[in-house]
Formats: C-alpha cells, sequence, structure tokens
C-alpha cells in the first residue's frame, strides 16, 4: 500500500509537469512580441524525464507528451510528434544509469542532442519531403535561436524536476509522504 502512494505520486508530478510546460510552451512564450520561435519545454521535459527515471519511463513519458503535442499542433498526421519525443525519451534513458543527475552539464549535453535529434526528424519529414531544400536558412532561422531558448530554460528546469524527483525518492526511501520543506 505504501508503495502505491508513491507510484500515485511520482504520476501526478509526471503528468503536471509535462501539462504545465506545454501550457507553458503553447499559451506564454507562444504570446511574446518579436519572437518568432519558441524554447521546446516538452522537450525539455522529456528529455529530464529520461535521465531521471529511465529509459521505459523515459519511452512513455515521450510518447504521452508528443501525443499532446500531436493533439493541440497538428503535425503533418497524427503521431509524428509522439515518434520523436518518444525515441528523445528512450534515449535519454539509456544514460540514466551512468550519469551524475545532479551536474549542470549533464542535461545540456542531452537536451543539445535531443535538440539536434529533433530538428533534423522535423526538417527530414516536414521540410524536406515538401521539397523546401534551404537546411541553411532552417538551421540559422530556427534551429540555432531555438537552441539557445531551450538550453537556457533547461538550466532551470531541470534543477527544478530532478530537485523534485529527489525529495520524493528521498521520501519514499524514509517511509514519510512529507515532501514539500
Amino acid at each position: 500500500m505504501e508503495k502505491r502512494k508513491y507510484l500515485i505520486l511520482r504520476i501526478i508530478f509526471v503528468v503536471a509537469s509535462v501539462l504545465l510546460l506545454f501550457t507553458l510552451q503553447t499559451a506564454l512564450l507562444g504570446r511574446i512580441p518579436y519572437l518568432n520561435i519558441v524554447p521546446n519545454l516538452v522537450l525539455c521535459c522529456v528529455s529530464s524525464f529520461g535521465i531521471l527515471r529511465g529509459r521505459r519511463r523515459g519511452l512513455w513519458i515521450g510518447f504521452t507528451a508528443g501525443l499532446l503535442v500531436d493533439i493541440f499542433y497538428g503535425g503533418p498526421m497524427i503521431g509524428f510528434f509522439a515518434l520523436i519525443y518518444m525515441y528523445i525519451g528512450f534515449l535519454n534513458g539509456l544514460f540514466s544509469k551512468i550519469v551524475l543527475k545532479d551536474m549542470v552539464m549533464v542535461p545540456l549535453i542531452f537536451v543539445t542532442g535531443s535538440e539536434f535529434l529533433y530538428h533534423l526528424y522535423v526538417y527530414l519529414f516536414s521540410y524536406l519531403l515538401r521539397r523546401r531544400l534551404g537546411f541553411l536558412e532552417y538551421v540559422k532561422g530556427i534551429m540555432i535561436p531555438e537552441f539557445a531558448l531551450t538550453i537556457v530554460f533547461m538550466l532551470v528546469l531541470y534543477g527544478i524536476l530532478e530537485s523534485i524527483n529527489s525529495r520524493i525518492k528521498h521520501a519514499e526511501r524514509k517511509g514519510e509522504m512529507t515532501i514539500v520543506a
């Protein structure tokens, strides 16, 4: 019974994080004037949970977050973003046991690689298949500015997500339910 409480708490934490970051990305940050790009907070969330929780949970969190993006953004087809976010969550989760999760550089390296994979996927299947061949324009106009913004936001987000995740882990080990200090 005690283990079930922590499982429910983790599910609530993950769902709330994904929904909050998705809402921030779509509703608030998309409304900033003179900003043609938006940091990919959903990618930050998926990457973070992949690092923190492992490949299987990273895969499922990535799939559900990607499905949410598919439903609300309406990509080329349903499952377009679910597939790439699923792979990103899985790939980040592969390294969850061998990386130091509390170091700042680790999530930055992983989110940079994830952002690169994401943009390569979007370019190949969204732009290139429609015969838009301006890769350098895509890199200069979309990829590099979004990289920069996403990395800045990842610095803050990963610290918050890692802190809450470690508090849940610590409380689970001690057997207490008070997480907020």
